[in-house]
């Protein structure tokens, strides 16, 4: 079964009063939205309310993927900087403690422990083959204004020119390819180009899938320091995984606004539509690219 690695402790708390944030990671379209949403709504916890992946690039903008290694990337310069700004954030809230959500940091987990050595991490897991369902309909997504709005309503202003650039540049790639989707989408591992050239977008989706999640399981933070947690048992049983997670994060689970969101926005309404989503073929497919990870984390016997 795949399982965190072990211990990895390099890097030190470094110049802010940035002190036991939480970090949510998942493959992309796990329930990591839904997971920042509802902590968000606890007293304690303030919300970075956009993803970061610039940020955490850092000094290492030369590195064009996601799976950022400790050991290579990791200076004492861009940890102080990713927590300078990660502070400044958190004292713009109020709150005491800081929750940040980029879907990439699944990728990079080790990394992001390393320039936060005191974070909580909560990895959300779910059944591949309805993240695929989920992320094929964002790789293929027409641009729409409403979409777009709201997305860059997530976005710093400092960041908006160069990101709308790079959404433009992706938009007329998959056009000039002939591919029929963007060139790009979610979490970046080195060998995505390659992919593309050789399975169809299902494929690619179900190995970002598998890449993300080998990669998560992979990482060698202290066990005490991260928590799996099943989208299939959040969206079951909101209320007693929640308890789970609070203890874990030490925050109190009977703040008023934090239990109703949980009692009355998370449901399992949506656990099961990727059965409709796949012909026989593409699961064929799913199946030979990541297969052997739903196996593993028993979603398929």
């Amino acid at each position: 079964m795949l399982q965190n690695k072990g211990k990895f402790t390099e890097g030190k708390a470094i110049g802010s009063n940035l002190s036991n944030p939480v970090i949510i990671v998942g493959a992309a379209r796990s329930g990591t939205t839904m997971m920042r949403d509802a902590l968000s709504r606890h007293p304690d916890l303030g919300l970075v309310p956009y993803e970061m992946n610039g940020l955490w690039h850092y000094g290492i903008s030369n590195i064009k993927h996601d799976m950022l290694d400790a050991q290579v990337h990791f200076t004492p310069e861009n940890a102080q900087y990713i927590r300078s700004e990660l502070a400044r954030i958190l004292a713009s809230t109020g709150k005491k403690r800081l929750i940040e959500k980029t879907a990439a940091n699944v990728m990079r987990i080790d990394f992001v422990h390393a320039v936060l050595p005191d974070a909580k991490i909560v990895h959300i897991v779910r059944d591949g083959r309805a993240v695929v369902a989920s992320a094929l309909i964002r790789w293929q997504a027409k641009p729409e204004a409403g979409y777009l709005m709201k997305k860059a309503g997530t976005i710093p202003l400092s960041r908006l020119p160069k990101m709308a650039l790079e959404y433009g540049l992706n938009r007329i790639k998959g056009a000039v390819s002939g591919r029929g989707h963007t060139m790009s989408w979610g979490p970046v591992w080195p060998e995505l180009a390659s992919d593309m050239d050789v399975l169809p977008l299902v494929g690619v989706c179900a190995k970002q899938w598998q890449v993300s999640v080998k990669s998560a399981f992979a990482s060698r933070i202290p066990a005490e320091q991260i928590m799996q947690i099943r989208y299939e048992d959040v969206v079951a049983d909101p209320e007693n995984v929640f308890n789970s997670i609070a203890s874990f994060l030490d925050i109190d689970p009977t703040a008023p606004d934090f239990q109703q969101h949980i009692c009355t926005q998370i449901n399992d309404g949506s656990a099961d539509k990727w059965r409709e989503a796949f012909s026989s073929e593409e699961l064929k497919i799913i199946y030979s690219v990541a297969g052997e990870v739903l196996q593993e984390l028993g979603y398929v016997s």
